[in-house]
């Protein structure tokens, strides 16, 4: 095994980064909108009601 030169070892870092960080704002954007959903649900619900 060789060892990676500082260069793409930076690449190889930097593409993993934006991987994690683009799926942390999938997961953020998915509990979102599971949050919204249910909080419409609940209003539409209250609505109802009255």
């Amino acid at each position: 095994m060789t060892k990676l030169d500082r260069a793409t070892r930076e690449e190889i870092k930097a593409e993993v980064d934006e991987l994690v960080q683009s799926d942390a704002e999938r997961e953020m954007e998915a509990q979102f909108q599971a949050r919204f959903d249910l909080a419409q649900e609940l209003w539409l619900k209250i609505a109802e009601q009255v």
